[in-house]
């Protein structure tokens, strides 16, 4: 036993020398072969363990509660790397950098405005707070806009005006915020105002224009979240109007981003603006001979029979014209777009529907045709000319 704490004292002094060893020497930084390799195996072991801790019980359980992926994901990023910070400091301060040197950096001054000094540490917690506060702020617009499509039974359209509304209030307020931590003063605005105006006058006179022109469609409503739109030859579904441009969703399934100002400056369509009923046209060619009230019931018959073609108002088979090569019927269908319904595939299935029972019934859809009336006063010679081939060998 003895033997074995001898061992220990001579192994402990022959490494002491070692673990003393200065590898430099400053008046902030003392470092030592010792705490070096010290403060390396406490910053591996705390990166792991913050990290296990952070995702495991804290993290977790927050994306249970809030199912904002997104906004939970920005947090821990933010969380992670101030904790990495820390970590790194104390890992730091074992190898030898002294409190002194972080605090100075910490508290080293970058510029001053208006005699008041911006230091280094207060820039970076305004940065902080200013990217949680923008996750957070969308986060809570969405938020408020779920509590008042539920209480006071708004629609999408005034949900997309109170979440927009809601977020700018809250981007202000953290904007202020952030200006107040890092100190600059809110009057240097008076100072760059006359500045900002030039320059919004000039070089954003467009982003300007689309800004307030999205002011104006989300309180004119006229054109609302969940329209159809057609625009431009486009058509489409509006899945947000935002601050600068409004996306449209196509019946292509495509996203097209188009400046607010255009859907104020051009010709708009808006197949939904006091209704969700919308008329439909197919046009069916029978040859000439037809029974024309038998072809009329039939394509009543399969309208009225149709579960997506709206009742009210009532389907209408119109005899169009007496065309060149058929008799034209027209047919007037309404169907409901609060049923998700698409128009296309309402359309192809009654044609599909028209074609199966006209041949059931015998009536004939026409085709193009010419009928050519010779005026001669001498019969036509006709001759037929038959060309005998040899044998082959």
């Amino acid at each position: 036993m003895f033997r074995d704490i001898n061992f220990i004292n001579d192994l402990i002094a022959a490494i002491t020398p070692y673990y003393n060893l200065r590898l430099l020497n400053t008046d902030f930084i003392i470092i030592t072969l010792g705490n070096l390799l010290l403060g390396i195996i406490f910053i591996l072991i705390a990166r792991k363990l913050i990290n296990w801790i952070l995702d495991k019980l804290v993290f977790e359980p927050l994306v249970v509660k809030i199912k904002d992926k997104n906004s939970i994901k920005s947090v821990q990023k933010v969380v992670k790397i101030i904790f990495e910070v820390l970590i790194w400091i104390f890992g730091l301060h074992i190898i030898g950098f002294h409190l002194e040197f972080f605090s100075d950096i910490w508290s080293a001054r970058l510029f001053s405005i208006q005699g008041k000094g911006i230091d280094f540490g207060n820039l970076i917690i305004g940065l902080i707070i200013l990217f949680i506060g923008f996750r957070f702020a969308k986060y809570f617009s969405q938020k408020i806009k779920v509590i008042f499509e539920k209480r006071f039974n708004f629609d999408i359209s005034q949900g997309a005006i109170i979440e927009s509304v809601s977020k700018y209030i809250f981007l202000i307020i953290v904007v202020l915020f952030t200006l107040s931590i890092v100190g600059i003063p809110l009057t240097i605005f008076t100072v760059i105002g006359g500045t900002l105006a030039i320059g919004i006058g000039f070089g954003s006179k467009n982003l300007m224009n689309n800004f307030i022109s999205g002011i104006f469609l989300m309180t004119e409503r006229q054109l609302n979240v969940g329209d159809i739109i057609e625009v431009e030859g486009n058509k489409g579904t509006i899945e947000k109007i935002g601050a600068r441009s409004t996306i449209i969703k196509t019946f292509s399934n495509l996203r097209m981003l188009l400046p607010n100002s255009k859907l104020l400056e051009n010709s708009v369509i808006n197949w939904t603006l006091t209704d969700k009923i919308i008329r439909r046209e197919l046009t069916v060619g029978v040859a000439y001979g037809s029974p024309v009230d038998k072809v009329k019931e039939l394509l009543s018959d399969i309208i009225n029979n149709h579960d997506e073609v709206a009742n009210n108002p009532q389907p209408v088979v119109l005899f169009e014209e007496f065309a060149d090569s058929a008799l034209v019927f027209k047919i007037l269908i309404w169907a409901n777009l609060k049923k998700k319904i698409n128009v296309r595939i309402l359309e192809s299935d009654l044609r599909f529907e028209i074609n199966r029972v006209f041949a059931k019934n015998n009536i004939s859809i026409s085709f193009p045709q010419i009928d050519a009336h010779l005026d001669t006063d001498q019969p036509i010679a006709v001759k037929l000319h038959t060309q005998e081939r040899g044998d082959e060998k």
